[in-house]
């Protein structure tokens, strides 16, 4: 496969829309949502969440992070 293919077959599968826009986007107005395996749950500070009744359970069981 050639350099300009290589390039051609990248922009087809490239979103314009970043991860955490595009989840936002896609979240029930209302509900529940859980989530296994959240770590610190980063991902939910991110993502905008137009929905108010919109119900998070976050949960994973990974240790604490030991400190440096």
């Amino acid at each position: 496969m050639t350099a300009t293919a290589r390039m051609a077959l990248h922009a087809c599968g490239t979103n314009p829309q970043d991860w955490f826009t595009w989840l936002g986007e896609r979240l029930p107005l209302a509900g529940d949502v859980l989530e296994v395996g959240a770590g610190t749950g980063e991902l939910w500070r991110r993502v905008e969440r137009p929905a108010t009744g919109l119900r998070l359970t976050l949960t994973d069981l990974s240790p604490p992070a030991s400190p440096t």
